[in-house]
């Protein structure tokens, strides 16, 4: 068997000697052209058609957050278009560091009038423990008004990392956004959300109430209020985003006063924008206890 190993090995590597010139001007026009296709596949995926947002969020019981979103198109017709979006983020839980991804597809169909769509959307979501999950989200966007549901279903659970145990708890969320009255770049948000237990005590429910403001074309802040059933305290939260490319929609610098009280804009600028969700999968975490940490802002 050796003889037959060092036979193979010897002719093998003859072969390879002999042919050394050849081999080597093959691997080079491969690595050119996948090379070329990377390049091509890194700037679209950085620079293509659709929102590409960066954020920071802080709250009052963790430390700051921060995320970056791609929405891009994979087809796009007059009055509808199928889309992914990615986001990559750094979060904290009990402390501790870890790193989110979400993987979405997404259907968007727009109204006749150009004033309204209605879409539909599902994610895989996971984080750098290995936990998992997947959702189904709905959505009616018009100018002044959204109505934003989506249900989450966990797919891994009783992952074991060091003295701690995470559980991926599935739930929902259902969220209400109306366009504050004459002011067209605020909008006032109201989130509820329920997480079904897995060994806790009782499951998490809490509402969210915040203010989202565009400042600029390119700038978004929001500020809130997370007030959930298992703490004895209303968390505070704020988000700062910058968008790109600018969004071509009323801000505070270009419109600080609306001529009517809802201003009606075309939606069909909006067809590439974020799904908006809970992007952290939720966890009970077990190991002197049971804490269950949400994402839900």
């Amino acid at each position: 068997m050796k003889k037959i190993f060092l036979f193979i090995f010897l002719s093998t590597f003859i072969l390879f000697s002999a042919n050394a010139g050849e081999l080597d001007d093959v691997i080079n026009k491969v690595y050119d052209q996948g090379s070329k296709r990377a390049e091509g596949f890194i700037r679209n995926f950085i620079s293509g058609p659709g929102d590409t947002e960066v954020s920071i969020m802080g709250k009052t019981t963790e430390k700051p957050e921060a995320s970056i979103m791609i929405v891009r198109p994979v087809k796009v017709l007059d009055d509808d278009v199928l889309f992914y979006q990615t986001q990559l983020s750094n979060y904290f839980v009990s402390g501790r560091a870890r790193q989110g991804l979400n993987l979405g597809l997404g259907y968007r169909k727009l109204a006749a009038n150009n004033s309204s769509f209605f879409g539909i959307n599902s994610f895989l979501d996971a984080d750098s423990e290995a936990n998992i999950r997947a959702s189904l989200g709905l959505e009616i966007r018009a100018s002044s008004f959204e109505l934003l549901g989506n249900y989450y279903d966990g797919l891994t659970s009783g992952l074991t990392n060091g003295a701690e145990t995470d559980r991926v708890l599935g739930g929902h969320d259902i969220s209400i956004v109306g366009q504050v009255p004459y002011l067209p770049w605020a909008s006032l948000v109201y989130k509820q959300y329920e997480w079904t237990k897995e060994q806790a005590s009782k499951d998490s429910k809490g509402d969210i109430i915040k203010g989202e403001f565009n400042l600029t074309g390119s700038l978004n802040f929001e500020f809130g209020w997370d007030d959930n059933d298992l703490n004895a305290h209303t968390d505070e939260f704020f988000r700062l985003t910058f968008v790109h490319p600018p969004k071509n929609k009323d801000s505070l610098i270009s419109n600080p006063i609306g001529d009517s009280a809802f201003e009606k804009s075309d939606m069909r600028e909006e067809m590439l924008s974020k799904v908006k969700r809970s992007n952290q999968v939720t966890v009970e975490v077990e190991s002197s206890g049971i804490i269950i940490t949400n994402g839900s802002s």
